[in-house]
């Protein structure tokens, strides 16, 4: 496979991702800020909610793990290259 056309669909998947993991972001904390205040804009109270800081937790720590990994194999990859 052409490396620049393999590049570019990373790049396609990684832009897609992207995407959806800010209006994924975004839908909780409105909808976090419209069900725990009478303030629908009161978004600081969404993200202190228990539910929503499990929820924001469990994704920072899952992002962490991912581009710890990622950054893993990017290392051992190219020390590959090299040899």
């Amino acid at each position: 496979m052409n490396k620049h056309k393999h590049l570019e669909f990373i790049q396609a998947v990684i832009a897609r991702l992207s995407e959806h993991s800010f209006r994924l972001k975004t839908f909780s904390l409105i909808q976090g800020a419209i069900a725990m205040s009478a303030d629908r804009g009161n978004v600081l109270a969404a993200v202190r909610s228990p539910s929503l800081s499990l929820f924001y937790l469990t994704l920072a720590a899952t992002s962490l793990l991912v581009v710890l990994g990622g950054l893993g194999g990017v290392t051992e990859s190219a020390g590959a290259q090299g040899s």
